[in-house]
């Protein structure tokens, strides 16, 4: 039903808008309308051909456009989205990085937990390396366990949450566990 709606808007409705200018009541939309729109279709048609092309959008600093990307990407899933990120990432601004950090967390694979490992020891940023973190542990991996523990052990408590069910699913412990689950369900 979605991708019918976008088809129809992007097939019928762009081209009454772009007839409608002459007459002066609109104007031809601008790219900053019909880019997302794009990026949108192709997430919901799950274009893996378009991906490069909407990881190369968060090299833009547009938080409309990166939203559009992020949900693209998240639904069209899959290694050519996390190696075009990686691709990327060793020479990526900052909002790259955060933009990308939050499609890798949407993502569910192998490949998400290794590459945001080797993004986590690279990261020199705190807000970044707390966002890949939560992509590996969004993917339900041992591996976020400990390096998650010593971030919530620096005060970090964004994490533990999601520490507390990645660990108590893996049936992993740590000597702070039982402290926590007591407190976090003292007060939820």
């Amino acid at each position: 039903m979605r991708t019918s709606l976008i088809l129809f808007t992007a097939l019928i409705i762009l081209p009454m808008i772009c007839q409608a200018m002459p007459t002066g009541l609109l104007t031809i939309p601008t790219a900053d309308v019909l880019e997302p729109l794009a990026v949108r279709l192709a997430g919901e048609l799950r274009l893996e051909a378009a991906v490069p092309l909407i990881v190369a959008k968060f090299h833009e600093d547009a938080d409309i456009l990166a939203d559009e990307a992020i949900r693209a990407l998240s639904r069209i899933g899959g290694t050519a989205v996390v190696e075009a990120i990686a691709k990327d990432w060793p020479t990526a601004p900052w909002h790259f990085r955060l933009y990308a950090t939050s499609a890798l967390g949407k993502l569910r694979s192998d490949l998400v937990v290794v590459r945001c490992a080797e993004f986590y020891g690279q990261e020199m940023d705190s807000q970044i390396k707390e966002d890949l973190l939560h992509a590996i542990l969004s993917n339900v991996s041992s591996e976020g366990v400990e390096p998650a523990r010593q971030w919530c052990l620096r005060g970090n408590l964004e994490l533990r949450r999601d520490l507390l069910a990645v660990a108590t699913l893996t049936g992993l412990s740590f000597p702070e566990l039982p402290q926590w689950l007591a407190e976090e369900n003292a007060c939820c």
